[in-house]
């Protein structure tokens, strides 16, 4: 028999050991009469307070990487006697969820929460003038930040890849963002840039999936690079007077925005500037603009109208490649000859003359669908704007231009207006949709399913469905029986609202009522804006 022997390697790792932070884990010097805390055991744990004073003299600053790396301190506390904060002084920091930042502080240097993923707070003093690049890059828990009135600067990349980030306030003393400053904060929906912001800096909100909203300052010149690339959820996009130059890959991939109005500013569009919009349905283009660039609105698929307001640009290589064919390109008089003549396809668009017109944009904020009566349009006609749901989702409300409701809409036109419309998830349309409430409400994922309403002699336990064309209503398991002739009599009641406060009877057709099973059932099509309805038997 051979035997093998058996040997146990045993390897000793060094770790150091945790224990509660404290002042024996620091190391400082002295310098200007104060003390600079300029080291921490990496072993240091939980929760730290650092004295107002060591060894007789007051703690005055924190040097450079001076908490680099010390990954399971959990909170730092600082006295109010510390008036500096070195680069990179809690660099890496993992566990760090809080850190109380003295008043007297003057900025917040680079690198100083580099990688701090735990962090999810933090209040900047309002004696801060200036936050260093990167000081929060990768900062993923951080959910709101507000900057206090008196910051001037915000460097490069401050925040980016803070993707847990969904809401920041920007303060009016803000003069300058550097580039990339908001870079794959994913959550972030809701951004109002300050007015003395003369530049927007390449790639600010680069792959910002969830914007939704942005509002740009009067006193903007310049758009630069890629500053809005993949925003995908931004619906609409103000570009202000004065502004003279969009850079190259802008809004590339912003696959909601609808229509955009370039301002008469404007002298230059970059490359690929509105590449792969894919909902952009309409642009107006000033005289200013005497060329458009390679792949400007390259995929653009739903790109159907046109509005020039000067002589026919120079058209760079596939600039509108990938753009439906059939819209129209609506052109000042004096200048349809350079577009071919009225009636000449020009890359694709039908030329068609504009003379004494107004031009009404439409923009969808939320959900899909369609808007009439947009264009040109003669001044002083009356325009009728129709809302018009695509399949799934209901008219909901005007806002911009027009306000409301009502829909269609009337109104004279008597100078270019945007107006914006939202749409509704409407469940009635999609597919079959079953729940257990009496109240049929077309749009359960905006609004709830209500269960305050009162059902009359309708009880809890009930059928409902949703198809696409219509809405199938059934009540609870009464019994309902024959009289003697064989014949079924039942008294109900129909009602609608749309604002569950106000209910008025709701007339079907009698033969949308039968009996199913001892059931009652209603079948009826529902309209166009999102509804309540309730029925009670008698």
């Amino acid at each position: 028999m051979n035997l093998t022997p058996l040997i146990a390697v045993v390897l000793l790792i060094a770790v150091p050991s945790l224990r509660a932070a404290s002042l024996e884990d620091l190391t400082w010097i002295t310098a200007g009469g104060g003390i600079t805390i300029t080291d921490c055991e990496e072993a240091a744990s939980g929760e730290l307070v650092i004295p107002n004073t060591i060894e007789g003299l007051p703690v005055t600053a924190v040097g450079p990487l001076a908490f680099r790396g010390c990954n399971i301190l959990s909170s730092i506390t600082l006295p109010d006697s510390v008036t500096s904060i070195g680069a990179r002084a809690f660099q890496f920091c993992d566990s760090l969820t809080g850190v109380a930042l003295p008043p007297a502080l003057t900025q917040i240097a680079a690198y100083t929460f580099y990688e701090c993923s735990r962090l999810d707070s933090v209040v900047i003093p309002e004696g801060v003038t200036l936050i260093g690049e990167r000081a929060f890059q990768g900062c993923s828990s951080l959910t709101e930040v507000v900057i206090p009135d008196g910051v001037e600067i915000v460097g490069s990349r401050a925040f980016y890849r803070c993707t847990g980030l969904s809401t920041i306030s920007l303060p009016s003393s803000l003069t300058a963002l550097g580039s990339r400053v908001f870079e794959e904060c994913e959550e972030l929906d809701s951004v109002v840039i300050p007015e003395n912001i003369t530049t927007l800096p390449a790639y600010c909100f680069y792959r910002c999936g969830n914007l939704t909203n942005v509002t740009l300052p009067t006193g903007l010149a310049t758009i630069e690079e890629r500053a809005f690339q993949y925003c995908e959820m931004l619906p609409a996009i103000v570009i202000p007077e004065g502004v003279v130059s969009i850079g190259p890959y802008a809004f590339q991939s912003c696959e909601s925005i609808q229509e955009v109005t370039i301002p008469s500013s404007i002298i230059s569009i970059g490359t690929r500037a509105f590449q792969y919009c894919e909902r952009l349905r309409s642009i107006i283009l000033p005289a200013s603009i005497t060329s458009i660039p390679t792949y400007a609105f390259y995929g653009c698929l739903r790109l159907s109208s046109i509005t020039f307001r000067g002589a026919a640009p120079s058209v760079g290589e596939a600039a509108f490649t990938q753009v439906p064919g059939g819209g129209n390109a609506y052109v000042l008089e004096q200048f349809v000859s350079t577009y071919g003549g009225l009636g000449n396809s020009w890359q694709g668009f039908t030329v068609q003359a504009l003379s004494g017109f107004q031009t009404v944009t439409a923009s969808i904020v939320l959900g899909e669908g369609t808007v009439s009566g947009v264009g040109p349009q003669e001044v002083g006609t009356p325009v009728t704007l129709t809302a018009i749901p695509d399949p799934g989702y209901a008219f909901l409300s005007w806002s911009g231009g027009v306000r409301g409701t009502s829909n269609p809409v009337s109104l004279q036109l008597e100078e270019d207006i945007e107006v914006q419309v939202i749409f509704i998830s409407q469940e009635a349309y999609d597919g079959i949709y079953d729940a257990g409430r009496a109240t049929v409400l077309n749009n359960p994922d905006s609004y709830g399913l209500v269960s305050q309403a009162s059902y009359d002699t309708v009880v809890e336990e009930r059928d409902r469905r949703f198809t696409k064309e219509q809405i199938h209503a059934m009540s609870a398991n009464h019994t309902v029986g024959l009289d003697q002739a064989g014949n079924i009599e039942i008294k109900f009641n129909l009602f609608r609202s749309t604002d569950l406060e106000t209910f008025t009877p709701f007339a079907v057709d009698p033969d949308s009522a039968s009996v199913v099973d001892g059931r009652l059932r209603l079948e009826f099509t529902p309209g166009i804006e999102a509804a309540f309805f309730r029925f009670s038997l008698e």
